[in-house]
């Protein structure tokens, strides 16, 4: 199973769509994040725009990436985009504080990172303008995951 998720997510980034545009729903384990960004989301119910500040939360912020139109900085700059292949690696971060200590945008992939999910660091990416790290275990699926996360950033159908 993990190998044909993995064959649609290549075959939605070549043709420029969505799991969703094609009928395929995807695992909401890996849409969440922690950070100073405020992510705009438009509002199906009102017709207008929601501003979520992810800085002052508590919690982990769940991304819907097919309701978010852009991002912006909260209040202090982050310094860099981490992304965390192990769920649990990423609530040890949570509860260390890691994206208050080190002004970043901490996003966990749940394992091999989905189209959402590398869409999301994408925009991350491109607004913000800051260096990606990965945080994978060192074995075949962690290089993986990594080079999965660097070709979603680098190469990208349409990217500037």
């Amino acid at each position: 199973m993990a190998k044909v998720s993995s064959y649609i997510d290549d075959l939605c980034c070549h043709f420029l769509c969505t799991r969703q545009s094609l009928g395929v729903k995807a695992s909401d384990s890996n849409s969440i994040f922690v950070g100073n960004i405020v992510v705009i989301r438009s509002d199906i119910d009102s017709n207008g725009d929601i501003e979520d500040d992810a800085s002052i939360l508590n919690r982990p912020y769940r991304v819907n990436f097919s309701n978010i139109k852009s991002i912006k900085i909260a209040n202090e700059h982050p310094k860099f985009i981490l992304i965390v292949e192990k769920m649990t690696v990423f609530e040890d971060l949570l509860s260390q504080r890691f994206h208050r200590q080190f002004p970043c945008v901490v996003k966990t992939g749940g394992g091999e990172p989905s189209l959402d999910c590398r869409m999301f660091v994408r925009m991350v990416w491109e607004t913000l303008q800051v260096p990606v790290f990965a945080l994978v275990d060192c074995n075949p699926a962690g290089f993986e995951i990594y080079k999965t996360i660097a070709v979603s950033i680098l190469w990208w159908p349409g990217a500037k």
